[in-house]
């Protein structure tokens, strides 16, 4: 009875990390470089990594989202000419995403800020 237990909540935990999704994004204010992955286990991890292969020195975990829905990254300019980012996700709209990583951006100084990206988790 006992390893029927612990067989279930493995199953539980297993099934359950695939019905939520997760959003992560890490961003280094010296370089500007900016790591996000979306839809899947480990995403935190995810993300460090690729802020690391877009030159990253010392990236800061900027969000975590454990949910579903739109994502947009947003992406300025500050007064150093150093890229920075505005990050959203989880939103019901791709507008509303995108309008609040847009905002994001411009309160870390961004100027000239574009949508790079957009994504919907389901």
């Amino acid at each position: 009875m006992k390893n029927l237990k612990k067989t279930f909540t493995i199953i539980f935990i297993t099934l359950t990390s695939f019905c939520f999704s997760q959003t992560a994004a890490y961003y280094c204010s010296q370089t500007g470089a900016v790591g996000f992955c979306y839809g899947y286990g480990n995403v935190k991890e995810c993300a460090y990594n690729q802020a690391y292969r877009y030159g990253a020195t010392n990236p800061q975990l900027i969000l975590n989202y454990n949910g579903k829905g739109y994502g947009a990254l947003a992406v300025g300019t500050n007064s150093y000419g150093i890229r920075v980012v505005g990050i959203a996700a989880g939103y019901d709209s791709l507008s509303r995403a995108s309008n609040v990583a847009f905002r994001e951006c411009r309160k870390r100084g961004g100027t000239g800020i574009y949508i790079s990206d957009t994504w919907l988790d389901q």
